[in-house]
Formats: C-alpha cells, sequence, structure tokens
C-alpha cells in the first residue's frame, strides 16, 4: 500500500509539473525551450503512469 500512494504521489506531482509546463509553453513558438520542458514533462509524467502496477488507473479531470 504504502507503495502505491508513493506512487500516486509521484504520478500527482509530475501532472502539476506537466499543468506548469503547459502553461509556460502555452502561444509560444514550437523551437521556444519551453517545448521542450513540455515534452520532457509529458514524457516523465507518462513513464510513471505506465509505472504503476497492473490493475492501477490514473482518471485525471479537470478542477476548471
Amino acid at each position: 500500500q504504502v507503495m502505491i500512494i508513493n506512487a500516486v504521489k509521484d504520478v500527482a506531482s509530475a501532472l502539476s509539473d506537466l499543468i506548469s509546463a503547459t502553461k509556460n509553453a502555452s502561444g509560444k513558438n514550437v523551437s521556444d525551450p519551453a517545448m521542450m520542458t513540455l515534452k520532457e514533462s509529458a514524457k516523465k509524467t507518462d513513464s510513471l503512469i505506465e509505472g504503476l502496477p497492473d490493475g492501477y488507473t490514473i482518471y485525471v479531470s479537470s478542477m476548471y
């Protein structure tokens, strides 16, 4: 259980970072460094979600 809780915390943190990176990259040129940061953040988030044990799913919904 502790392992799952820590994994979910990591995913939540990565999603928060992804939101920040998305806001920062919004409206910028594709060659802007912010876009590379966004790409790296998305890859990290995907990797953490894919690394969750079988049978666990992350549901994300907007709070806005």
